[in-house]
Order: structure tokens, then C-alpha cells, then sequence
């Protein structure tokens, strides 16, 4: 008959057994090898696309030991979404509209309905077309800017954006009005070059140029290399023995005609 302290010993055995079979299973060449392959398509830009191959990865290899590593990643990529999406920002900031839009399209498709969606889905509308519209700003764009600022005035609900919102839109209104006068000054300056052209002409032929169009614009400069040809184009040219009658336009934002005669340049008409 069989001791107690055997029976004992003998369910202890196979307790230890189970115990063993049931924990993580040590790692094989396969598990590694699997790990590496899902280590290459990671991409800290895509933290729910990384997400997804980490979970594929545990849903084959789960039981072995190298797992613990495949859930340490995931739960650094859910953690961190906040860092994620202000990176996103940074990068646009600098210029890396493609990678702010790739994160943004990432945290949308696999995070939409939760907080980090959410959240991405406001920097999509909000801040994103803030960042454009100061990068349009320092490019001179500030009809685009103003057109986006404005876009994002008409959905924002924050306090603290709304204040920024309106500095911005303070600044876009010097600049253009400041833009504006430049482009006027240039068109003048531009006008006095043709004035100064056509005396030379009659002066060397007797008499005014039959015609003048953008062409001759192309030839003349100031005497500081700078064409009226950036700065007017020629919409018509009126002759006669006496006097010569232009009309140019302005290319400035203004779009300003001008009308230049010996005796004058006056603003007629805006475009």
C-alpha cells in the first residue's frame, strides 16, 4: 500500500509539471527570428499601425518568452499617444507637413473613437491649419493665411486659440496693408523708368516709339537693376506727335491700373 507521503510527493510532481507547461515557453529560433521581422515594421510615426504588428506578432508567438517585449512596445506606443501628437506639431512647425499628416491619419484610423482620436481629429482641424497659415504667413502668402485663419476661427471653441486666432489675424492685416503700400511703390518706381525711357527715345529718334508693350519692359532697369517688367504689365499704348498714353497694371496684390502719360502717373481703376 502506498504511503500517504508518497501520494503526496507524486501530486506535487505533477502539480510542478503543469505549472511549468503552462508558463512562458523559452524562446526559439523562430520566435526570434519573428520578433525581428515585426521590429522592422515598427515606425514611431504610426503608433497604431505598430500597435497592430505587435499584437499579430503576440496572437502567434504570445506563450514564448520574447512576448513580454512584444507587450512592453505596445504599451509604450498607447502611453505616449500625447507625445506623439505634439510631435506632430512640432513637425509641422518645421516644415514636415507629410509627417504631421502621417501621424495624424494613423492616430484617426486606429484610435478614432477614443481620446486620442479625438484629440487628433482637433489638431487635424485646428492647429494643423494654424501651423500652414503661419508658414504661409512668413512665405508673404497672406491672402492663403488669412483664408485659413479664418477657416479656423469659424470652428474653434477655445478660449486661449481664440486670443491667438485674433493676434494673428492682427498681424496678417499690417502685413497686407504694409504689402500693399510696397506694391504701390513699386509700381510707381516702375512707371518712372518708362517715363524716363520714353524722353530718352524721343530724344534719340524725334519722336515717341510707335509701340511699347511688355517686351520693352523686359529690356529696362533702374539704376539699381530693378525691371519695371516684375512690377507692371503693359494693358495698352496710345501715340500720337505730342504725347504717349499707357495704361499698365499692377502685379502686386493691389492690382491697381495705372495710367502713365509725360506729364503724370495717376491710379485709375482696380483691377
Amino acid at each position: 500500500m502506498t504511503s500517504p507521503v508518497t501520494w503526496r510527493a507524486a501530486a506535487l510532481a505533477v502539480l510542478c509539471a503543469a505549472l511549468v507547461s503552462c508558463g512562458p515557453r523559452h524562446d526559439t529560433p523562430g520566435s526570434r527570428a519573428a520578433w525581428d521581422a515585426a521590429q522592422t515594421r515598427l515606425d514611431e510615426n504610426r503608433p497604431g499601425y505598430s500597435v497592430t504588428v505587435l499584437r499579430e506578432f503576440l496572437g502567434v508567438w504570445g506563450r514564448y518568452e520574447i512576448a513580454r517585449k512584444a507587450e512592453r512596445a505596445i504599451e509604450k506606443y498607447e502611453g505616449g499617444i500625447d507625445k506623439t501628437l505634439d510631435r506632430a506639431i512640432e513637425a509641422a512647425r518645421d516644415g514636415r507637413f507629410d509627417v504631421a499628416d502621417t501621424i495624424i491619419d494613423d492616430l484617426l484610423e486606429h484610435f478614432g473613437e477614443s481620446a486620442a482620436g479625438h484629440r487628433a481629429r482637433a489638431s487635424r482641424r485646428l492647429d494643423l491649419p494654424l501651423v500652414r497659415a503661419r508658414a504661409l504667413f512668413t512665405e508673404g502668402k497672406y491672402d492663403e493665411a488669412e483664408e485659413l485663419v479664418l477657416q479656423v476661427r469659424a470652428v474653434n471653441d477655445n478660449e486661449y486659440r481664440a486670443k491667438e486666432i485674433d493676434h494673428l489675424l492682427e498681424n496678417l492685416n499690417v502685413a497686407m496693408r504694409s504689402h500693399a503700400q510696397g506694391d504701390v511703390h513699386r509700381a510707381h518706381a516702375a512707371a518712372r523708368v518708362i517715363q524716363k525711357e520714353m524722353l530718352f527715345r524721343r530724344a534719340r529718334e524725334g519722336r515717341f516709339p510707335r509701340a511699347f508693350n511688355d517686351g520693352d519692359l523686359r529690356t529696362l532697369a533702374d539704376d539699381a537693376g530693378r525691371r519695371p517688367g516684375e512690377a507692371l504689365t503693359i494693358e495698352s499704348y496710345r501715340v500720337d506727335d505730342k504725347e504717349y498714353r499707357i495704361v499698365a497694371r499692377s502685379k502686386g496684390a493691389d492690382g491697381f491700373r495705372y495710367e502713365i502719360t509725360p506729364a503724370r502717373i495717376r491710379q485709375v481703376s482696380h483691377q
